[in-house]
C-alpha cells in the first residue's frame, strides 16, 4: 500500500524490494493455493523465481519472531541461505513459482515445496511439502527428500547413516554404525501395462563414499566391501519402498510416473484416470551401491 501511494507522487518507478519467497501456512496449503498464486502471477512485476515455502505454523508469527533472531540475518536473506544450502545437499526441492504453477495443473506430475518449522531459536528446513495438484497432502523429512530426488533421477548429494542394529549379524551399542555419502545415482524405469494396474520397475545405481565406520568390515577386502554394499543396498531399497507407498497413500505423484505412463503407453493412459489407479500401481525396485572411496583403514 505504501509503495503504491508513493508511486502516485513520484515521477519515477518505485519498488519496495525484491520478493524472494511466498510463504504459506500448512493449514492454508492443505486448502489449496492455486487462487493465491494465480493473483500473484497476473502482475508482471512479480518475479516468477520466488521460492514456494510451506511453514508449520503461522507465517506472520514466524516473521514477528524472526526479529528476535539476533545472530541471524534478515528473514528474507536467512531463508534464501537456508534453501540454497539445503538444495545443494538435495534436502529440499527446487520449487519456484514458475514450475509450481505449471505442475499444479498437470494431471501427470504433482508439485513439491520446501517445508519448514520455526521456534525462538531459528528456522529449520524439515524436508518437502507434498501436493496433490494444488493442495498439500503430506510431507517428508530430509533423507526422504533426498531419496525422492534419486527416484526422480535427479542429482543427489546427501549423507546416509546406518546403525549397527539395522545390519544383519551386527550387534552392540546403538552408537555403532556407518555413515556414507551418496553423491551420484543412475536411474532406469521400465513400465508394463498388461493388466488392469500398471507395473513399474525402478533400478537405482548409487555411487557413494564411506565417511566413517566402526563396524567389523575390512573395506580393503573386496568380499567385506561387497557384503556391506549389499546390506546397505537392501536398507536403501526398504526406505524407497516405504516412500513410494506413502506417496500412493496420500495421492501425490511428484516423481511423474503418470507422465512416464502417458508417454510410453498413451492409449492405455487415455483409457484410465491416472489419479484413480495410481494407488494400485505395483512397484519393484532394484538398488545397487558401489563405494568409490573409503579412506584409510586400520
Amino acid at each position: 500500500q505504501s509503495r503504491d501511494q508513493i508511486r502516485y507522487t513520484s515521477g519515477k518507478k518505485v519498488e519496495g524490494g525484491k520478493i524472494q519467497h511466498i510463504i504459506f501456512s500448512k493449514e492454508l496449503a492443505e486448502k489449496g493455493i492455486d487462487n493465491i498464486l494465480d493473483v500473484f502471477i497476473r502482475d508482471s512485476e512479480n518475479p516468477l523465481l520466488a521460492n514456494i515455502i510451506v511453514v508449520d505454523g503461522s507465517p506472520l508469527e514466524m516473521l514477528n519472531m524472526s526479529r528476535e533472531y539476533k545472530d541471524k540475518p534478515r528473514l528474507g536473506v536467512y531463508l534464501a541461505n537456508l534453501i540454497r544450502d539445503a538444495r545443494r545437499h538435495t534436502a529440499t526441492p527446487e520449487s519456484r513459482i514458475y514450475n509450481f504453477t505449471i505442475l499444479q495443473y498437470s494431471e501427470t506430475i504433482d508439485p513439491v515445496a520446501s517445508y519448514m518449522r520455526f521456534d525462538e531459536i531459528g528456522v529449520n528446513i524439515e524436508g518437502s511439502a507434498l501436493f496433490n495438484r494444488n493442495k498439500m497432502v503430506g510431507n517428508i523429512n530430509l533423507i526422504e527428500t533426498s531419496l525422492l530426488h534419486a527416484l526422480m533421477g535427479e542429482r543427489i548429494q546427501f549423507g546416509y547413516y546406518i546403525d549397527a542394529h539395522s545390519i544383519q549379524d551386527e550387534s552392540g551399542s546403538g552408537k555403532r554404525g556407518v555413515t556414507i555419502f551418496l553423491h551420484r545415482v543412475k536411474r532406469k524405469v521400465k513400465t508394463y501395462v498388461n493388466g488392469t494396474s500398471p507395473e513399474i520397475n525402478i533400478s537405482l545405481d548409487f555411487k557413494g563414499i564411506v565417511n566413517e565406520t566402526d563396524l567389523n568390515y575390512r573395506l580393503d577386502q573386496s568380499k567385506d566391501k561387497k557384503t556391506l554394499e549389499d546390506k546397505i543396498s537392501i536398507l536403501i531399497k526398504q526406505d524407497c519402498i516405504k516412500l513410494l507407498k506413502y506417496l500412493q497413500e496420500i495421492g501425490s505423484d511428484p516423481i511423474g510416473f503418470g507422465e512416464i505412463i502417458r508417454a510410453k503407453h498413451n492409449e492405455y493412459f487415455k483409457s484410465v484416470s491416472w489419479k484413480s489407479i495410481y494407488p494400485d500401481v505395483k512397484f519393484d525396485i532394484d538398488v545397487k551401491l558401489n563405494f568409490e572411496f573409503y579412506g584409510a583403514t586400520n
